[in-house]
């Protein structure tokens, strides 16, 4: 009789005792919310789960790799050799999705390629005086926000 027979309970090609659900432990991630939810989720319930985490995902990512993804600065106005970008210019091999009106490139502006600001109180646009935030909204503004904010 070898060892790993030697500890096994049963009748041999008996595979009952194989399948009886045994309450074991559930390691940490199968405690999480998402994971428990996902695994307990059926149908189109599941379908828009996964597409929220696949969205969520495609946004975290972008943030993390903003600065590696956009061409440019975000308030940047000049390319490296000093050349103002034109104005409202339409979509071309230097600027993808275009210019603005104030020769901002628009992917740059919306990947948000400058960084988050550390806290809410350290952007730009908010000051003592000011106390109301500019609207302009990024990925990479909104996670690194609320994660030095928590």
């Amino acid at each position: 009789m070898t060892e790993s027979t030697a500890t096994k309970v049963g009748v041999p090609g008996d595979k009952r005792l194989g399948d009886l659900k045994v309450n074991k432990p559930v390691p940490w991630y199968g405690k999480l919310p998402v994971v428990r939810d996902l695994k307990i989720a059926v149908g189109w319930q599941k379908a828009m789960l996964v597409t929220g985490l696949v969205i969520t995902g495609v946004f975290l990512l972008v943030a993390v790799f903003a600065p590696l993804i956009a061409p440019y600065g975000y308030s940047q106005i000049k390319d490296a050799d000093g050349v103002s970008f034109p104005t409202q210019a339409a979509p071309s091999s230097k600027h993808i999705w275009g210019t603005t009106v104030g020769g901002f490139d628009v992917f740059s502006r919306t990947v948000g390629s400058d960084g988050p600001p550390s806290s809410p109180s350290s952007s730009p646009c908010c000051s003592p005086s000011s106390p109301a935030c500019c609207s302009a909204w990024s990925p990479a503004t909104t996670v690194a926000g609320w994660t030095a904010f928590w």
